[in-house]
């Protein structure tokens, strides 16, 4: 097709997306029988009030730039142009990650309200020459407008490799990858959240409990005496490095973000103490902390919240179980005839 006036109408935020190549699919409780249109600008989300919530906090400052469309008068602009390469039907529980857009993932699930999603992949193409299109009028989200614009010289925004890239993510098996990824993510989320209004007796509990399932602390009578509380909320104490106390461990955990002078604080406490030291917060630290720790000649391992979650989830500290998938594929060796 040479040139085309069927619009699809969406917030100018995700028509941006789709064009800078942030956003490769629109999730819809409906199918379209349209193969390609004009992507249409409209503001309709940032009408509604505290609208940056339904969308990733990384992408915040991007929505923000592109809530509005760029307009001359009552004329709109149109700088893309898309083609549905495929409509994909899923499950709420599994669709596509956030990867794939800049929404929450929960606004996604809110929007579908337990009804099966229909994937449009599209594959968006910039427009040689902007367009200013007079106002489009058309039943729900689609349009005509009332010349016809010129689709030739139009530029694919992913190349050939990324598009194709994206489609193999979109396949079932990597879209239960991107599901299990992401309700790890989720989960490690509300495990930070707990984690940060809990108590710090039961914070001592919880990180008891972790050092023990990953093999350190020795018997746990031990790792309860060897960990005490802090005056700042905090938890450390010197552990065994393993069951035989070979080795010791200098141990600090806190709640809250961490800078550069409390990790000095904390390697000139392991001088004739410990050789090495894990320093734990549910936080981050500042760069300068990084820096410096990976500095010094002593051991120190920093892990952060993100990094705890992610160990309490693999030694299930905190978490259950509540399902489990076994992919197969064929055996070609119980087939071979040979």
């Amino acid at each position: 097709m040479k040139s085309t006036e069927k619009c699809l109408k969406e917030w100018n935020a995700i028509v941006e997306a789709l064009g800078h190549g942030k956003q490769t699919i629109l999730i819809r409780k409906y199918k379209t029988n349209l193969k390609e249109f004009l992507l249409y600008p409209t503001v309709s989300y940032t009408n509604e009030n505290d609208y940056l919530k339904s969308f990733q906090e990384k992408h915040h400052s991007f929505v923000e730039k592109y809530s509005f469309p760029h307009k001359e008068g009552e004329k709109t602009e149109i700088k893309y142009f898309a083609t549905v390469e495929k409509i994909l039907e899923r499950p709420p529980r599994i669709i596509p990650s956030e990867n794939f857009y800049i929404w929450r993932r929960g606004h996604v699930k809110s929007y579908l309200n337990g009804k099966n999603a229909y994937i449009w992949v599209l594959r968006v193409y910039r427009l040689k020459k902007p367009y200013m299109a007079d106002l489009a009028y058309g039943p729900g989200v689609y349009a005509n407008l009332k010349e016809r614009v010129s689709l030739k010289g139009a530029e694919p925004v992913l190349t050939d490799k990324e598009f194709s890239e994206t489609l193999e993510k979109l396949t079932p098996e990597e879209s239960l990858q991107y599901g299990y990824q992401t309700l790890r993510d989720e989960l490690a989320m509300e495990l930070l959240e707990n984690i940060r209004s809990c108590s710090t007796g039961f914070f001592k509990k919880m990180i008891v409990d972790l050092l023990l399932k990953m093999g350190y602390g020795g018997s746990r009578k031990d790792a309860d005496e060897a960990i005490e509380k802090g005056g700042d909320g905090g938890i450390e104490g010197i552990i065994k490095e393993d069951k035989l106390g070979l080795d010791t461990i200098y141990i600090q955990a806190k709640r809250g973000s961490i800078s550069r002078p409390e990790i000095q604080k904390f390697a000139s406490a392991l001088e004739g103490q410990a050789k090495k030291g894990v320093f734990i917060t549910t936080s981050s630290f500042s760069r300068a902390a990084q820096e410096y720790a990976s500095s010094i000649d002593n051991r120190i391992v920093l892990i952060d919240g993100d990094e705890l979650a992610q160990l309490m989830i693999d030694h299930d500290v905190g978490v259950s179980k509540v399902t489990s998938y076994d992919i197969k594929k064929i055996d070609t060796d119980y087939f071979s005839e040979e």
